[in-house]
């Protein structure tokens, strides 16, 4: 992934969820923009996204994960909500991805 790259989910309604890397930095941070089709106004409007930062503390690896603000939009509790679902879907994930990786290289190492 690098800054700009976007991704497009085509909803079932005709419309599109649009996410958009706005910032990264390798193996610490990753910002990414959401906007929906469906959504009043141009995606200017809005200044919803998703941050992903991870962190050492003590020697253990930390995940944060912090969800935009809803605020803006109709109905944002329910899309504020989903997102929370989102985001325990992805950390998990996330933990096992990282988890894999660090058992491959562990076992090459020796």
């Amino acid at each position: 992934m690098r800054v700009g790259n976007q991704i497009i989910w085509r909803q079932p309604n005709g419309g599109q969820t649009l996410l958009k890397v706005v910032r990264m930095v390798d193996r610490e941070l990753l910002k990414i923009s959401l906007y929906s089709t469906n959504w009043p106004g141009a995606p200017t409007d809005y200044a919803i996204h998703y941050c992903y930062l991870i962190r050492e503390v003590a020697g253990v690896t930390i995940l944060v994960v912090v969800i935009g603000d809803f605020a803006a939009l109709p109905n944002g509790m329910d899309y504020y909500e989903a997102s929370i679902d989102f985001a325990n879907v992805v950390t998990l994930r996330i933990k096992q991805l990282a988890e894999v990786r660090e058992h491959k290289r562990t076992i090459q190492s020796h």
